[in-house]
C-alpha cells in the first residue's frame, strides 16, 4: 500500500511538472551560451572544468565521445531534468509523509504540494535558457535531495552514501548547497517533534551535516587550485571571483526590493512578499491553535532563518543576484509549510488554508514559467531574422561589388540595448541579445545563416566612429560599413 501511495505521488509529479515546465521542455530554444556550444562541442568539455564542476565534466566528456550534443538534443535532456524534479519532489514528500506518520489526506495533500515548490520555480526557468548545462541541473537535483536524505539518517552507511550523493551536488552546481541545507533542517527537526532524537542530538546531526558539505566544497576548491597551478584550469575560474566584504552585505541589503517585490522582474509584483505573510499567518495560527511550546515554535523558526540566510550566502562571496542563485528561496517556503503541518496534529484549519496559499502561488508561478518562455521564443525569432537581415545585406554587396565578404569585426554604439522589448523584462542578464555578448556574437549568425565568415579584432577607427552613434533601430546602411572583403558590423 505504501509503495502503490508512493508510484500515485511520482505519477501526480510527473503530470505536474510535464504541464508546469512544458514550453521550455518540448519546443527548442537557444540561450547565448548554447550557440558555441553547437559549433563546438568540445565547449562543453572547457564550460564544465572551468566551473569547478567535475561530476559534470565526466558526463560532458561522454557525451562528446559518443558525439552526442546536449544542445541539438536538448528535448531528451529537458525531459530527464522534468523528471529530475519530479523524482526528487516524491522522494522529500515521501519521506516527510513517513517521518510524521501521517495519514490524514488534507496534510499529506499539502506535504506534496509544499514539496513541489523546491522545483516549481519561476526561477528555475534561467536553468532554461542555459541548455548546454542541462545535465548539471539533473545532476545537483539527485545529489541535494538523496544527499538530504541519506544525511539525515543515523549510521555510518547512510552517512557515507549521502556524502557521496553532496560531492555529486557540489561538483555540478555549488548553487544549491542552500537546498540540501534546508532539506537536512526540516528532516531533522521532524525527527526532533517526533521525540525520535533529543534536542543534543539534533544539534549534533546538523553540525554533521555542515561539515560533510564543507568538506565536500573544500575537496573541490583544492581540486580547482592544484589544476590552475598545473596550467589546467584557467587561472580566472569562478574561484576567482569569489570575495566577502561588508560592501557586499551592503548591496545584498539593497538589492532584497528587486527579489521580494520585483521578483526580478520574472514574477507577478509582491507575489513572493504576499505568500510569505500568508505562510506565516498560518504558522502563528497552528502554533496557537494547538498549543505548540514557545521553543519548538522559535527552533522552527530558527532554522528557517538561518536556511533564508544560507540562500543569501552565494550573492554574499559573488556578490551577484541572478534568478538561478535564488533557487533556493523557494525551499524555504516548502520548509514553512512544512512546520504548519507539524504543528497542525490536533487542529488543520491552518492546513486548508495554506493549501489554497501554496495552490493560488503556484498558479501564479505557473503563468510567470510560460511567460518567460515565451520571452525566450521571441528572443530566438528576432534573433533569427536579425542575422538573416545581415545575411541578405552581406549577399547584397557581394552581387553589386563583387567581392567576397571573408570577415567580420564587431562594434557596439554609444548605448548598447542589452534586450530586445519583450513580454518578460527581467532585471538579470537573462534574455539579453546573444550577440551582445563577445562568446555569442558570431555562432549565432552561424547558426542562423550559411555565412562563411571569420571573425577578427575590430579596428581603432571604427571603434571610435561607432563610439559616438546611438542607435534604437537596426540601420543596414549605417551600422553595416564594407571595406573590401571585410564587414564593419555595430550592434545597437
Amino acid at each position: 500500500m505504501v509503495q502503490k501511495k508512493k508510484y500515485e505521488i511520482l505519477f501526480v509529479n510527473v503530470c505536474f511538472f510535464m504541464a508546469f515546465y512544458f514550453g521550455v521542455t518540448f519546443f527548442s530554444h537557444y540561450g547565448l551560451d548554447d550557440y558555441i556550444a553547437m559549433h563546438q562541442i568540445n565547449e562543453f568539455h572547457y564550460n564544465a572544468l572551468s566551473n569547478g564542476r567535475y561530476a559534470l565534466l565526466l558526463i560532458n566528456d561522454f557525451f562528446i565521445k559518443i558525439n552526442f550534443n546536449p544542445v541539438i538534443g536538448q528535448k531528451i535532456m529537458a525531459i530527464i531534468l522534468v523528471f529530475a524534479f519530479a523524482i526528487g519532489s516524491t522522494s522529500i514528500a515521501q519521506y516527510i509523509i513517513e517521518l510524521l506518520k501521517i495519514t490524514e489526506k488534507k496534510s499529506r495533500f499539502l506535504i506534496v504540494i509544499g514539496s513541489m515548490l523546491f522545483f516549481a520555480n519561476v526561477f528555475i526557468t534561467e536553468w532554461f535558457s542555459f541548455v548546454l548545462t542541462y545535465a548539471q541541473w539533473i545532476l545537483a537535483v539527485i545529489g541535494s535531495v538523496y544527499g538530504a536524505i541519506f544525511v539525515s539518517k543515523t549510521g555510518v552507511k547512510n552517512k557515507t552514501i549521502g556524502f557521496i550523493f553532496v560531492l555529486l551536488m557540489v561538483n555540478s552546481y555549488q548553487a544549491m548547497i542552500p537546498d540540501y541545507a534546508i532539506m537536512v533542517m526540516a528532516f531533522l527537526y521532524i525527527k526532533y517533534i517526533n521525540k525520535n532524537i533529543k534536542f543534543g542530538k539534533l544539534v549534533l546531526q546538523l553540525i554533521e551535516a555542515g561539515i560533510l558539505v564543507i568538506v565536500a566544497t573544500i575537496s573541490n576548491i583544492i581540486l580547482t587550485k592544484i589544476l590552475i597551478l598545473n596550467g589546467i584550469v584557467d587561472p580566472n575560474s569562478r574561484y576567482s571571483a569569489i570575495s566577502f566584504s561588508f560592501e557586499n552585505i551592503k548591496n545584498l541589503f539593497q538589492m532584497q526590493k528587486s527579489i521580494w517585490i520585483d521578483g526580478k522582474g520574472l514574477m507577478t509584483h509582491g507575489i513572493l512578499i504576499i505568500f510569505m505573510i500568508c505562510l506565516c499567518a498560518a504558522m502563528v495560527m497552528s502554533v496557537i491553535r494547538n498549543k505548540i511550546q514557545i521553543k519548538d515554535a522559535l527552533l522552527g523558526i530558527g532554522l528557517a532563518v538561518v536556511g533564508l540566510l544560507a540562500c543569501f550566502a552565494l550573492q554574499m562571496l559573488f556578490v551577484v543576484s541572478t534568478p538561478r542563485s535564488l533557487v533556493p528561496i523557494f525551499g524555504i517556503y516548502s520548509f514553512l509549510v512544512y512546520l504548519i503541518v507539524i504543528w497542525s496534529i490536533k487542529d488543520n484549519l491552518a492546513v486548508k488554508l495554506t493549501i489554497v496559499s501554496v495552490l493560488a502561488f503556484l498558479c501564479c508561478n505557473f503563468y510567470n514559467v510560460w511567460n518567460v518562455s515565451i520571452g525566450m521564443f521571441q528572443l530566438n525569432a528576432l534573433e533569427k531574422e536579425y542575422a538573416r537581415q545581415i545575411e541578405y545585406q552581406i549577399h547584397k554587396y557581394e552581387q553589386e561589388t563583387g567581392n567576397n565578404v571573408r570577415y567580420i569585426c564587431f562594434y557596439k554604439d554609444m548605448n548598447p540595448q542589452y534586450k530586445y522589448d519583450l513580454s518578460v523584462k527581467p532585471e538579470s542578464e537573462l534574455l539579453n541579445k546573444s550577440y551582445m555578448a563577445s562568446w555569442g556574437d558570431i555562432y549565432m549568425l552561424y547558426y542562423y545563416t550559411n555565412l562563411e565568415v571569420e571573425k577578427i579584432d575590430p579596428k581603432e577607427e571604427w571603434s571610435e566612429y561607432f563610439a559616438n552613434k546611438d542607435w534604437h533601430v537596426f540601420d543596414p546602411d549605417e551600422q553595416m560599413k564594407f571595406e573590401d572583403d571585410t564587414l564593419n558590423l555595430c550592434f545597437y
